[in-house]
């Protein structure tokens, strides 16, 4: 690598000062030049007391995976990581981040890494995707020991099958259920890997003692599961058209 001392522009600073994405800049000792309030406010630190000294020595505690402006010196290779996982000592939080690298004359004199903190958006995203997975797994109780399982599109395309199969075992087990109707009429088209997890349901809760039918399978769905290889005769489970059928 060329080394050459970093010469900030004082134009281009106070150009910078009012960008809300945080920018931060080190040359190639790692030695910060630069960096604006908005990325002071980011990383809970004051000007005056960061300009000139290394990253390595300002945040030590920093694991390898987020030293990405460090790296881009390194390896010189820009990179650009979303929702990075920000989260060692006082910060818990996610960034989407960005390096480049600085040249002047063909000669690498440093690198820029400018990032926004998305630590709300992945929060409120992860509430969502935790409240989708409880609904996907609800089962609603009947009496005398029964319960529906209402699967949908939604488990198949946004959340992981696996998880709500967990979940249903688990709540199949604490309610005690004796019966239950899972309920595909929702699904439109499903994948090998979602064939093969209600395979594994039926399997499980066969060992659990539950009867269990299955309602409102479509013809795509009833053929995908052919394909898969999959044969419900194993489980004795009970096929019906639809969930009125059932009652």
């Amino acid at each position: 690598m060329n080394n050459s001392k970093f010469q900030m522009n004082e134009h281009n600073a106070n150009a910078m000062d009012f960008l809300k994405n945080a920018i931060l800049i080190i040359d190639t000792d790692y030695s910060i030049v630069y960096l604006n309030p908005a990325c002071e406010k980011l990383l809970k630190v004051k000007k005056e007391d960061v300009l000139q000294k290394n990253a390595y020595d300002l945040f030590p505690d920093a694991p390898e995976d987020v030293r990405h402006i460090e790296n881009t010196i390194k390896y010189e290779e820009p990179v650009k990581v979303e929702r990075m996982p920000y989260q060692f000592g006082d910060f818990n939080s996610y960034f989407d981040l960005e390096t480049h690298l600085l040249e002047e004359n063909g000669i690498i004199i440093g690198a820029m890494a400018e990032f926004t903190d998305v630590t709300e958006y992945v929060k409120k995203e992860e509430k969502f995707k935790f409240n989708l997975e409880q609904m996907a797994s609800n089962i609603i109780l009947l009496p005398e020991g029964k319960g529906i399982l209402p699967l949908n599109q939604t488990i198949i395309d946004d959340l992981e099958i696996d998880m709500i199969i967990q979940r249903v075992l688990l709540s199949v087990s604490e309610q005690k259920l004796s019966s239950l109707i899972v309920d595909l009429s929702s699904i439109i088209e499903a994948n090998q890997h979602f064939f093969h997890s209600i395979s594994g349901l039926l399997s499980a809760l066969r060992l659990l003692g539950v009867n269990v039918s299955i309602t409102g399978m479509k013809p795509a769905a009833a053929q995908g599961m052919v394909t898969s290889g999959i044969s419900l005769d194993q489980y004795n489970v009970q096929i019906i058209r639809s969930l009125r059928d059932a009652f």
